[in-house]
């Protein structure tokens, strides 16, 4: 990176890592929070730019919290859409997240069983009345934040060229693009962040975020209040960050776009010795998992910021929509999915440095609710399109599947 774009880096960093505070407590700059929120800052999420982990029944510190519950409202209900579960002093936050785990096993055609675990989210202490027996919970863990920029770069038609959406290839997976419209305007675009694909840019990831998560307005969602309802007439009366001097906003300009340049500009690591193994990259081909994780990308030119063009990378993605079956499905709730995505629908997750989650901040969480604790269980919960893959990295031999896992783990 030149000068300019490493100096806007530190910048964002430093707005990354800070913890705001409630409306006039702080620096002017840096207050607004909440006044329902999950974290005080971005990093209080994505500790170290890391993946999220499910969170512990009891956790009382910012700095756990990295999980979030996505509610579908039922009529009539106060709460939003999205669940906070810390609040400035004297308002209720909105309730706790619960975890159990019931217990399931696959077994391999050669007699191998592996033990999973199946999540149960429920939600203890709500502070604004029950939820209602309507109200669909949907978990989601912080996503890792390496290699954003680049994601963002790979050209639109490269996106469109590997969607398939009616199989008319016959080979059972059936990509589409998520079409979503910017914050900003304009015609729908390919989604390409978010679990489910919803966010056109990473600008518009950023101030969903902001609003929801912590509660700050920004420039593409000015809500100083984030996700407090009409039915939250306290929340809504709360003091506000906003100041005249810094365009009316508790995240102005300046700092958001800084934000986006830290992000955009996270580096993805080095991949390690085994992801030269072609052995077990012929096995990631033959048993399908290319059909969605698409291995390269070759990116154009970017003169302005020359780290995110002219090179092919590597993130085993093709930011697709696919449906992975009921058994990874948001639960079922009395109002259609997620802008239009539907509940069994998931974006294919890049898998660059998916080994190294564990060393960057200890979550090893995999899949949209980190339900499994390594790379073997999330192949192992695949379904729907990804059935047929999944089955056929089953009937591999146990040396090849552990050369796949290890392959994986590398990249």
């Amino acid at each position: 990176m030149d000068f300019e774009s490493l100096s806007l880096f530190a910048l964002g960093r430093s707005v990354f890592r800070r913890d705001f505070t409630p409306a006039g407590q702080g620096s002017t700059s840096f207050d607004g929070l909440g006044p329902l929120m999950n974290a005080p800052s971005c990093a209080g999420c994505h500790v170290n730019d890391g993946r999220g982990a499910p969170s512990s029944p009891g956790d009382g510190a910012y700095g756990l919290v990295s999980m979030i519950l996505k509610l579908e409202r039922a009529p009539g209900s106060v709460y939003g859409d999205q669940l906070q579960d810390f609040a400035i002093e004297g308002m209720a936050p909105e309730g706790r997240i619960r975890i159990d785990y019931g217990a399931a096993a696959f077994t391999y055609p050669d007699g191998t069983k592996v033990a999973l675990r199946v999540p149960k989210f429920s939600v203890e202490d709500p502070g604004y009345g029950p939820l209602g027996p309507d109200m669909a919970l949907a978990p989601r863990i912080a996503p890792s934040m390496i290699g954003l920029g680049l994601l963002a770069a790979i050209p639109e038609g490269d996106l469109a060229a590997g969607a398939d959406p009616d199989d008319a290839d016959g080979d059972g997976v059936s990509g589409r693009l998520a079409m979503v419209r910017s914050a900003r305007g304009g015609e729908p675009v390919p989604g390409r962040f978010g679990w489910k694909a919803t966010q056109a840019t990473l600008e518009d990831q950023i101030a969903a975020a902001l609003a929801l998560d912590m509660g700050l307005s920004s420039p593409l969602v000015p809500r100083p209040a984030g996700d407090c309802t009409t039915g939250q007439t306290a929340c809504l009366k709360q003091s506000t960050g906003e100041s005249a001097d810094l365009e009316g906003l508790e995240v102005h300009s300046a700092p958001f776009a800084w934000l986006v340049r830290y992000s955009e500009a996270i580096a993805v690591p080095a991949p390690r010795p085994g992801a030269g193994d072609d052995t077990a990259a012929a096995l990631f081909v033959q048993v399908g998992c290319a059909a969605c994780h698409t291995p390269s990308h070759v990116l154009p030119p970017n003169p302005q910021r020359r780290f995110l063009g002219g090179s092919t990378i590597w993130p085993y993605t093709d930011l697709l929509l696919h449906d992975l079956g009921p058994q990874l499905a948001d639960p079922v709730a009395s109002r259609g999915g997620d802008a239009g995505v539907g509940r069994g629908e998931w974006r294919t997750p890049p898998l660059w440095a998916v080994g190294l989650s564990g060393a960057i901040n200890g979550n090893t969480g995999l899949l949209h609710d980190g339900r499994a604790r390594t790379i073997e269980e999330a192949i192992l919960w695949h379904g729907g399109e990804a059935a047929a893959s999944r089955d056929r990295f089953a009937a591999l031999s146990a040396q090849d599947r552990q050369r796949l896992i290890a392959f994986v783990a590398a990249l």
